[in-house]
């Protein structure tokens, strides 16, 4: 490897799993001809800084994410920060001609996401959004089964993100105490936002272009505790729950839903798409497979069949354990993900086909605020983006 690339990481949550990803690249691909560094990382807690530091050895901690972006051993600023900090930030990392990474969702709302979009194609900027789920070898290929035309014409389309987000009973029990997911000023929506941009994305990756959507929000726990002062409560001003019906672009129809309130579940996220041709079927809680069915198979065994998305002549599954039970995990998918936009800081291309740009960052918080809106106005929102 010729030289280094300094990393700067920015929040601690998704950020830790980042590091990890960033940290594990040239395990998994040793041809990249330069080696990521993990040069700085910001967060407002001290003790988090303090932990990050000393598990992945960053050279610096930052408590501002400014002083982070303006470091000149920085060259790709990973934003894992809340929503309310992703405008000026973005703008900033564009302005000093560095790359970025932005986590999902892009930004609190479409104004905000559409913001970002032109900034960095001012600039030109190197940048992603963070749809990791797009780079599941399954999801891959159920792309290029639609793609190739085998399912035929596609009709519909169901997905949803269903959990509790974290513990035993997670958002489900009410004491739960209130933190920045629950804040609209800082978070912009709630499940919508959190775990619904994941499944609009899908559906937006599978499908193509939305143009018509009517949904429904609600918010099932309206007040929570304060972290520091349990007799005291503050205001929930997000959704818990939210489903939507789409229209599609090339004729298809759509059903989504997405919820931090679903007992039982660890990390659902489930599409099925079916065709005049056939049908398939995703699980995240099994990522190596995928449920295939096409009308050409034999009576006898008419029906769908299991196909395991392990073997090395699977999408991205070259560098990884293949054809074995564990071969790809939740971890590996990050690695994936930031490989592929590592190629793009190296090439300054706009890289390969899952890459998620900042337009499609864009797209998908229009998507949220339409079906915000539809809710509001309890009537169908066309679809109608800014170029």
């Amino acid at each position: 490897m010729s030289k280094e690339i300094g990393i700067g990481i920015i929040g601690s949550g998704i950020g830790r799993v980042h590091a990890h990803a960033w940290k594990n690249l040239p395990l998994f691909y040793s041809d990249l001809g330069s080696r990521p560094t993990l040069a700085a990382f910001c967060a407002r807690d001290s003790t988090r800084r303090a932990e990050m530091s000393e598990s992945f050895g960053f050279d610096k901690t930052y408590a501002d994410w400014r002083d982070l972006v303006r470091d000149p051993k920085v060259q790709v600023v990973d934003n894992c920060a809340p929503p309310d900090l992703r405008v000026d930030l973005c703008q900033e990392t564009a302005e000093l001609g560095k790359a970025i990474f932005c986590e999902k969702p892009l930004a609190r709302n479409a104004d905000e996401a559409y913001e970002m979009y032109r900034t960095v194609s001012k600039f030109n900027t190197v940048s992603m959004t963070g749809f990791t789920v797009r780079f599941a070898p399954a999801v891959i290929f159920a792309k290029n089964l639609i793609d190739s035309g085998k399912l035929g014409r596609i009709f519909n389309i169901r997905c949803c993100y269903m959990n509790i987000e974290t513990g035993l009973n997670g958002y489900l029990d009410p004491n739960l105490p209130f933190h920045w997911h629950f804040d609209r000023t800082i978070a912009g929506n709630g499940a919508i936002t959190d775990l619904g941009s994941h499944v609009l994305d899908m559906v937006y990756y599978l499908l193509g272009d939305v143009t018509e959507v009517c949904g429904a929000t609600e918010t099932i726990v309206h007040e929570r505790p304060l972290p520091d002062d349990p007799t005291k409560k503050k205001a929930v001003t997000v959704d818990d729950v939210a489903v939507a019906a789409l229209k599609f672009k090339s004729g298809a129809l759509g059903v989504i839903d997405s919820s931090w309130m679903a007992a039982g579940k660890k990390d659902f996220f489930y599409f099925e798409v079916h065709g005049s041709e056939g049908s398939i079927r995703f699980n995240f809680e099994r990522m190596t497979e995928l449920e295939v069915y096409l009308r050409d198979s034999s009576p006898e065994v008419n029906g769908f069949r299991t196909v395991f998305v392990t073997s090395k002549d699977h999408p991205r599954m070259d560098k990884f354990w293949v054809d074995q039970g564990g071969g790809f995990t939740w971890n590996h998918l990050f690695v994936v993900e930031l490989k592929d936009f590592y190629d793009k800081i190296a090439a300054g291309t706009s890289g390969g086909p899952e890459i998620p740009t900042f337009r499609d960052g864009y797209i998908n918080s229009l998507l949220i605020d339409s079906i915000v809106e539809s809710n509001r106005t309890k009537r169908w929102v066309k679809i109608e983006p800014k170029p």
